[in-house]
């Protein structure tokens, strides 16, 4: 019997390539396995001119909150601030007072960051820090800030100024030990943690570099990567010291084992175990347990 949970890290191409879709299925279909599986998501983020809802999420729940955390703590009934600690929202910058250049080429992420989150797990506790970006706020339309500032105002504990400065730092991951402290307490309860990363990020958290598999999403198409080759190959490209690698450089160097073909869904679906197929298959070879009958024939 394995003394800790199989961790599944599931990485991406680019920034849209399906990552969350991918992770929560396979928590999904796990769980209709029998097998008690959690997500995780370190870091996530959302951009509000791309998904304006979330603003109202926010001010319901008083809690920063993603798209993607919400997807996966509905699908695994865990709470939002375990399954991701570290939350961003992404503004925009107003382009007519930036010389009307393109909405993504110019400022980096943490300039954009207008609201943020951090919950660190304290035993059974869960502290939760939300912050306020005064400087990204000062950049967005006009139009965009009185939303934001009312969601901010919503927020439980209220939130605190910051810039970005320190925005930056979360974003950097300054705060890993912090944000891993809410995965060590699901590990305590799961069989698998299945980590999904935020945008081409090949290595999450300090915790992803021991994943016993790691699956890459892109449109239509999974990759399945045997975590050993995927280590080797993030030591290799200097990623565990710091060094900066896209997915594609770190999977290209480590080989892909097999391709998974996925179909196309309608928004909200998500895949079923048949059409995971061999991942999750490889998924319960790992832990030693076999496959319903029929499930994924």
């Amino acid at each position: 019997m394995r003394g800790s949970p199989l961790v599944v890290l599931v990485v991406g191409v680019s920034e849209d390539s399906g990552k969350t879709l991918l992770a929560a299925s396979l928590v999904s279909a796990l769980r209709g396995e029998g097998v008690r599986a959690a997500p995780f998501k370190p870091y996530g983020a959302t951009e509000l001119w791309r998904h304006p809802g979330i603003l109202g999420e926010i001010a319901r729940r008083r809690l920063v909150v993603t798209r993607d955390a919400l997807i996966h703590a509905r699908v695994s009934g865990l709470p939002l601030e375990l399954v991701n600690p570290a939350a961003l929202i992404v503004g925009v910058e107003d382009a007519s007072r930036r010389g009307w250049r393109p909405l993504h080429a110019g400022p980096p992420l943490p300039r954009l960051g207008v609201l943020a989150r951090l919950s660190v797990c304290r035993g059974e506790r869960v502290d939760t820090l939300h912050l306020v970006n005064i400087e990204a706020l000062e950049r967005l339309p006009r139009g965009l800030q009185g939303p934001v500032v009312d969601a901010a105002a919503a927020l439980s504990p209220h939130p605190l100024r910051a810039g970005d400065e320190m925005i930056d730092r979360l974003v950097r991951g300054g705060f890993h030990a912090e944000v891993e402290s809410c995965l060590g307490r699901l590990s305590r309860e799961a069989d698998v943690i299945v980590i999904e990363s935020n945008s081409d990020v090949p290595l999450p958290s300090p915790s992803a570099y021991a994943a016993d598999l790691v699956l890459v999403a892109a449109p239509g198409v999974a990759g399945v990567v045997e975590g050993g080759r995927y280590r080797k190959s993030l030591e290799a490209l200097g990623v565990v010291r710091g060094g900066i690698a896209s997915v594609s450089e770190v999977v290209g160097l480590a080989g892909v084992a097999r391709s998974v073909e996925l179909p196309l869904l309608e928004e909200g679906e998500l895949y079923r175990p048949a059409d995971l197929g061999p991942i999750l298959d490889e998924v319960l070879s790992l832990l030693d347990r076999p496959p319903k009958a029929g499930e994924s024939d």
